[in-house]
């Protein structure tokens, strides 16, 4: 006779996400593992130490993952100034000087997620207004792409940067005070040198907190490298068993020893083959329709990334590079096909990160070289315009926005997709995400609300190779679950965000809820 579960969570609905037993009614937990999923039958086989929670009609779901954001990263940003809404230039200026006056002369102001369109004068601040604003205080403030910052003349000085480093912005001969691709990538890594370990630890277990408020039960961490401390992969995974979620760690070098020193089994993740299409630095074979001599631009040549690709992948490694414009698309694409027909392995499960402007053609061949790709659906409305996706329209046209965020097309051609925020560019959100992946502006890259959850849950599992663990509620798996107030495949899309994270679970324990337990003894 089986032993009694330790917990049962009953009356409500119980979405699994696995097709072969799709709704449930009770879910049995023991030793941190789904023992069964089913009917109320088996509240029959509970015993005097059985906890049960009850769902009082709420939905059950596998917890969600998170397949692409940055743990440090997002963790400083939560202490830094917030500029993501609607500004002006004024108010901005004013909330940082209003920072200065609390914190003492030489102390860093940091502040995220500037962006041109939603500020009045459609402009970041320049660098003699931040010096006017805060001429004793290093100021650094990051735009929502990640891809730009801009600074006053004390932080440029700490950061001790030549003006012809590629990157640096200059008008008349004149630093401007924005920094931009590539240069961005020594900002980072400038920046990973000089914060402190003791910030960092306290960012990661502030970001994992607040992913857990989402119902977020795995990170996928892409961390350090060209966009952080050279560190910073090395840091998480002495925390790794302290923090509250669950977490992968993708090292972003291109270091094959190094990932294989730390006996990780993947390599990159933000490695910046292009950059942003807000920022015109996303690489494209058709010039931007506001720039038309721009193109973007490849960080890498076609031999760097060749190589590198061949080398990680012979060296039995998971690859994830990140490309946002078709041009950067066919570079690592070319670099795949060429190495898989001269090294042929299964299920490799090598990614592309964002993916968010690819040809028709080339998603035909990422099907056929069986490449992932991760996707960022709140990148519609934190970045590209929302609802008519206004601002990349102008960027783009109106023929070519139609391939953005293909997330229809992926599916049909049974590429593995998997959701994720890019926190901090975009919050911890996944039912938001989903929202927007499935009302997306442009009606044909639409998928369904369970194809929606799928990216962030078993597809999700899938790209980390982790399906057999987690993504569903089936026997055998981690009891790693989170709770919502509302179904969100009965509710209406303008309902849809409303839905609250009631709680979440992992490994059958409760370390995030809304509200007081309903978990009793009976």
């Amino acid at each position: 006779m089986k032993p009694a579960p330790q917990m049962i969570i009953y009356n409500g609905l119980i979405r699994t996400m696995n097709d072969m037993n799709p709704v449930a009614e009770a879910v049995g937990i023991r030793e941190g593992k789904i023992t069964f999923a089913g009917s109320n039958s088996i509240l029959n086989f509970r015993d005097k130490n059985t906890q049960l929670y009850d769902l009082d009609g709420k939905v059950l779901l596998p917890g969600f993952i998170d397949s692409h954001q940055h743990l440090i990263p997002t963790g400083l940003s939560q202490s830094g100034l917030n500029f993501s809404g609607q500004w002006a230039l004024d108010d901005i200026l004013f909330t940082i000087k209003k920072k200065t006056e609390k914190r003492p002369e030489g102390s860093w102001i940091s502040g995220y997620f500037l962006h041109e369109m939603n500020i009045k004068e459609k402009r970041l601040p320049l660098l003699e207004e931040l010096n006017e604003t805060a001429p004793d205080h290093p100021i650094i403030l990051f735009h929502v792409s990640g891809h730009v910052c801009v600074v006053n003349t004390r932080m440029f000085n700490i950061l001790g940067f030549p003006l012809d480093l590629p990157g640096i912005c200059r008008k008349k001969g004149k630093f401007t005070g924005k920094i931009e691709n590539p240069g961005i990538i020594n900002v980072e890594k400038k920046l990973g040198e000089l914060i402190s370990d003791e910030d960092r630890r306290s960012a990661i277990f502030n970001a994992a907190s607040a992913a857990l408020k989402s119902g977020i039960t795995t990170l996928h961490c892409l961390e350090g490298g060209e966009l952080g401390g050279k560190d910073d992969a090395r840091f998480i995974l002495q925390y790794q068993n302290d923090l509250p979620v669950r977490t992968i760690i993708y090292n972003q070098t291109l270091d094959i020893k190094e990932v294989q020193a730390l006996k990780l089994s993947r390599i990159g993740g933000c490695i910046l083959v292009d950059g942003a299409i807000e920022n015109h630095t996303a690489a494209l074979f058709d010039p931007y329709c506001d720039e038309p001599e721009n193109h973007g631009m490849l960080n890498y040549s076609d031999k760097q990334m060749a190589d590198f690709i061949l080398n990680a992948h012979r060296s039995g490694l998971q690859i994830a590079l990140h490309a946002i414009g078709d041009r950067a698309i066919e570079q690592i694409l070319s670099a795949f096909e060429s190495t898989l027909k001269l090294f042929p392995r299964k299920d490799h499960r090598h990614r592309i990160e964002h993916l968010e402007l690819p040809c028709p053609d080339q998603l035909e061949r990422l099907a056929r070289a069986g490449i992932a790709v991760t996707v960022q659906p709140m990148f519609i409305p934190v970045c590209a315009g929302g609802s008519d996706l206004g601002f990349f329209k102008v960027l783009l046209g109106n023929d070519r926005i139609k391939r953005f965020h293909p997330y229809r097309q992926l599916l049909d051609l049974g590429i593995l997709v998997a959701g994720g925020s890019d926190s901090p560019v975009t919050p911890y959100s996944p039912l938001e995400s989903i929202m927007w992946a499935t009302w997306h502006p442009v009606k044909d890259n639409r998928i369904s609300i369970e194809e929606g959850f799928r990216l962030f849950t078993i597809n999700a599992a899938k790209i980390g190779f982790e399906e057999n663990k987690k993504g569903s509620i089936e026997p055998g798996k981690f009891a790693d679950f989170v709770i919502l107030s509302e179904d969100p495949w009965t509710v209406r899309k303008k309902d849809f965000s409303n839905i609250k994270v009631e709680a979440a679970i992992i490994g059958g324990k409760i370390v995030y809820q809304r509200q007081q337990s309903t978990v009793s003894q009976k």
